[in-house]
């Protein structure tokens, strides 16, 4: 399923290139690096990435910039280069806070602390998991609370809990 997919998101590249509709080329390329990450092809996401990103600084897409950063650093993340993940995530959460974009900054803050859990850093883990939180909670959204039960040691018992005391209210 992966694979037509990606065949399709790099057909419909192939005729935004010819409308010259850039809106749609980025998205385009967007999805197909998201696909490519997915098979566990990072060389080819990169590139993808890259082309994705190029496009959306022309269109002064914050989103979108946030977007693929964010894909930027989870590449960095699967390599365990924790320092360049956390400044692609720095990055995207600059992005979306100029467009206010609080599910994008929630995102980058679960990023940050993956990045820093995994890197040893529980403190700071347990910093970027608290203001995920309370984002969470500013958009009162259930969805975003529940995936604070993704949280990861030794901070997710605390935040089950959280989540399904919001998720009764």
């Amino acid at each position: 399923i992966l694979d037509s997919a990606m065949g399709y998101y790099i057909k419909a590249a192939d005729i935004f290139i010819l409308s010259k509709d850039s809106v749609q080329l980025e998205k385009a390329y967007r999805n197909t690096a998201i696909v490519l990450s997915s098979t566990g092809n990072a060389k080819k996401s990169l590139k993808y990435r890259l082309l994705s990103l190029n496009i959306a600084r022309d269109l002064k897409d914050n989103d979108a910039i946030g977007g693929n950063l964010l894909g930027l650093g989870n590449l960095k993340l699967d390599e365990s280069s924790w320092d360049s993940a956390n400044y692609y995530f720095e990055l995207a959460d600059s992005c979306f806070m100029l467009s206010e974009n609080v599910r994008g900054r929630i995102w980058t803050q679960n990023n940050l602390a993956n990045s820093a859990y995994y890197s040893g850093n529980h403190e700071e883990a347990q910093k970027h998991f608290l203001l995920s939180k309370d984002l969470a909670i500013q958009m009162k959204d259930s969805n975003e609370i529940l995936s604070l039960i993704h949280i990861s040691e030794p901070t997710r018992p605390l935040y089950i809990s959280y989540a399904v005391f919001c998720l009764k209210k």
